[in-house]
């Protein structure tokens, strides 16, 4: 069982792609106390293991960010905060499980697609993970513009030592920016990156916005019902609602996940 939260819709970049920076949203910063309801409410579920990826907005804009961290790690949930790397010491603090590291490029390319300069904070939270302060990977948001750099990313990752993961997602909601599928199934028999094989929206993953809304995914955003009471009958009406979804409900299905092998 997955869940991912919102705890905020601030960001200091701003991302072409981004899913939540044109959205009409009320709050704009989730409570604390609410995100341990929710977090208590979803771990009576009967799963063995219990994922929180903390997401945005940017995470490291909340000051009290390490509280999520330490609520989620008290109610025994495996930690990953989703970051641009906009504030590394904020990370340090906190100490997630995994910080996963967002990119698309590499150097300039990729301050100027972020429209921030936040590549030498990458580079920080790189450090730390080579240091064994952090663990993490990263997830590369993939273009039709940016294959070349993905191989890039990877030299210079290999270059630094630094064997971590890479998890590409071809871009979703933009059938202009996608990547062919020649660049794909390329990425994919060269073992530059990694690409998801299945869609758990709405059934094993479920996504949580700072009013408690209850989504299927970052991308669809189908809401299946909002927390109020943080009881048992919201959460059922949440599943049965997960359940009716089909299969990669965005009407987009893994075409690669035929051609994804297990590295």
């Amino acid at each position: 069982m997955h869940v991912i939260a919102e705890i905020t819709y601030k960001c200091p970049a701003n991302c072409p792609f981004c899913p939540i920076k044109n959205l009409d949203v009320g709050k704009k910063e989730m409570e604390l106390s609410e995100f341990a309801s929710a977090l208590k409410l979803f771990k009576t579920l009967p799963h063995k293991r219990r994922l929180l990826t903390i997401s945005g907005g940017e995470p490291t804009v909340v000051k009290d960010l390490k509280s999520f961290v330490d609520v989620a790690h008290y109610l025994r949930y495996t930690v990953t905060v989703v970051s641009n790397c906009y504030n590394p010491e904020r990370l340090l603090e906190a100490r997630p499980d995994f910080v996963q590291i967002s990119l698309d490029s590499i150097d300039s390319r990729h301050n100027m697609s972020r429209k921030l300069e936040v590549w030498h904070r990458v580079l920080e939270v790189l450090d730390y993970i080579k240091e064994g302060k952090l663990s993490g990977f990263i997830r590369y948001t993939l273009t039709k513009e940016n294959v070349d750099d993905l191989y890039r990313l990877k030299s210079r990752l290999d270059a630094l030592g630094l064997k971590i993961k890479i998890y590409a997602m071809p871009i979703r909601g933009n059938s202009e920016l996608a990547p062919n599928k020649e660049d794909v199934l390329k990425i994919i028999k060269d073992g530059v990156a990694v690409l998801p094989s299945r869609c758990p929206a709405g059934k094993g993953q479920f996504v949580l916005t700072p009013d408690m809304v209850v989504l299927d995914c970052i991308f669809h955003r189908q809401p299946l019902g909002k927390l109020e009471k943080f009881n048992g009958d919201e959460l059922s009406a949440i599943l049965e609602n997960g359940r009716k979804l089909e299969d990669f409900p965005c009407g987009e299905p893994y075409w690669w996940s035929e051609a994804t092998t297990t590295r």
